[in-house]
């Protein structure tokens, strides 16, 4: 069993690339929206290009909450508040149970597409590639989970030492 204090180090660690990260899809799909935007004719296209910039802009919302939520692990662990921490456990978990179920979803519909006759290449491989996908997503929950648990555990000793010396 690992000691509580490498969790703050690791936790910061984990801060960083969850910023960082976040912070570079955001950017990557707000450039992605403007393009689209500015590329799609509003008028000719307007039920085609709404949908998709939706979820453009979905996805972008998604990365900017990343990103904040991965400063609240630092501010966490920095001022010594379990309560940033289980906040950003929320949103992680919300965030990861939504990818789950989206991702579970495209592979029943690979299924019955390949149920329905399509034994294609395309599907095959798509349907593999999906499902490396949410093994990955699992592998990383299990991980940020893990990472979560130690920063809270060292932030909760911290906590309970502060309140401690206190009294």
């Amino acid at each position: 069993m690992m000691e509580v204090k490498i969790f703050r180090k690791i936790g910061f660690i984990y801060a960083v690339i969850c910023f960082l990260g976040s912070t570079t899809g955001a950017i990557i799909f707000f450039k992605r929206l403007v393009d689209e935007a500015s590329r799609e004719s509003y008028l000719n296209h307007f039920y085609q290009s709404d949908y998709h910039l939706i979820v453009i802009s979905v996805i972008m919302i998604v990365f900017m909450l990343s990103a904040m939520f991965s400063i609240f692990i630092k501010i966490g662990i920095e001022e010594a508040q379990p309560s940033y921490i289980r906040l950003q456990r929320v949103f992680m978990l919300v965030r990861n149970f939504v990818l789950i179920v989206r991702w579970s979803y495209h592979i029943v519909m690979l299924q019955i597409a390949r149920t329905n006759g399509d034994h294609s290449l395309a599907v095959v491989q798509d349907q593999n590639i999906t499902s490396a996908f949410l093994i990955t997503i699992a592998v990383i929950l299990g991980l940020e989970l893990w990472i979560i648990d130690g920063a809270e555990r060292y932030v909760m000793e911290q906590f309970h030492g502060e309140r401690s010396s206190e009294a």
